[in-house]
């Protein structure tokens, strides 16, 4: 594992590498659709400063690009605290009036191109107060890859004073999308990444194969077997939608879901609250590094794996590495979903 600092693109510069960083630990968390989060304490000299970019490079590749938010010294070593350059994306709000229609206010929209739109007239080239923006927002470094209108339909979104990141990672989530910020030449882009609807597992953890290190199998009653999602209106006129968990054992259990969709949204909301609380097994695990299944090399944030325990057998999703080294020392615990 190799640490480098950059030069950032802001405000008008080329991206570049500076200098490789001598360190004695590191820290780091990668998540999807959340900013990566780095700590790092460094043997001095280092050429870093804040607001520079940082790189973790694994096996010759780029794990993680990331912007320096501190630097601290404790006389011994010099400590760095790092976002992940997704991160950028909450620098920016929706500075619209709520309403405005293509800025704040969206009809009948794409995920993709709702998402990229946000981006685009808050941080991107629209975003400008010609365009109707309260302020300036655009920089010459930041763009948005070509829109290609993937994902579900939206048939109302209002975001109005909204922070960038949280709005556009809530849009991604429900239209089952990634978003990452990738260097291009000597810009940062923004790309929304569809997930597969049948994905098909990489690789296998099961304490039989000898990567699971330890784990703990829990059965779960069911929390609903009807839920209520509450959109907008008031008394008889309020929006709503029933999911009810078909041959739910006894009793009946309901549950009110205050939506944050409208129209035809209401029912998937509806469906999605039902199955996070039907009856269902659920396993914590500790993959073990071994041989034959190694992070990085094996597996990586993002795939689709198949988890073997006991009479439980499920497709999970990485959707967490944390890492820890110090010294020659290297720790790494992986959090999945199941799918």
């Amino acid at each position: 594992m190799n640490i480098y600092s950059l030069r950032p693109p802001w405000p008008n510069q080329a991206i570049e590498r500076k200098a490789l960083l001598r360190f004695v630990e590191l820290r780091y968390r990668l998540a999807v659709n959340q900013p990566a989060r780095i700590s790092a304490r460094l043997v001095p000299p280092a050429d870093v400063a804040l607001n520079d970019l940082i790189e973790l490079v694994r096996d010759g590749e780029r794990e993680a690009l990331a912007y320096v938010t501190e630097v601290s010294s404790d006389g011994l070593t010099l400590g760095v605290e790092a976002v992940g350059v997704l991160g950028i994306l909450g620098w920016r709000h929706v500075l619209y009036f709520a309403g405005t229609a293509g800025r704040s206010y969206f009809t009948n929209t794409p995920a993709e191109t709702l998402v990229k739109t946000i981006v685009a007239t808050n941080i991107g080239s629209q975003a400008v107060t010609s365009q109707g923006r309260l302020t300036n927002g655009a920089v010459s470094w930041f763009a948005v890859e070509a829109d290609a209108g993937r994902g579900p339909t939206i048939a109302s979104r209002g975001c109005a004073w909204r922070n960038v990141l949280d709005e556009c990672v809530e849009i991604a989530e429900r239209a089952q999308a990634d978003l990452a910020v990738v260097q291009v030449g000597n810009a940062l882009e923004l790309r929304y990444i569809p997930r597969p609807s049948s994905p098909e597992p990489s690789h296998i953890f099961s304490p039989a194969f000898g990567n699971v290190d330890s784990y703990e199998l829990r059965r779960i009653a069911h929390e609903a077997s009807l839920v209520v999602a509450a959109g907008q209106g008031e008394a008889s006129d309020r929006q709503y939608a029933i999911a009810t968990l078909a041959g739910a054992p006894p009793p009946l259990r309901e549950y009110v879901k205050h939506a944050t969709w409208d129209g035809a949204q209401l029912g998937e909301e509806a469906q999605a609250e039902l199955a996070q609380r039907k009856p269902r097994l659920e396993v914590r695990w500790r993959a073990a590094q071994t041989v034959g299944s190694r992070y990085w090399r094996d597996y990586r944030l993002g795939d689709y794996v198949r988890v073997q325990i006991e009479d439980y057998i499920a497709t999970h999703r990485i959707t967490a590495i944390g890492v820890t080294m110090t010294g020659a020392r290297e720790d790494i615990e992986i959090e999945t979903t199941p799918i």
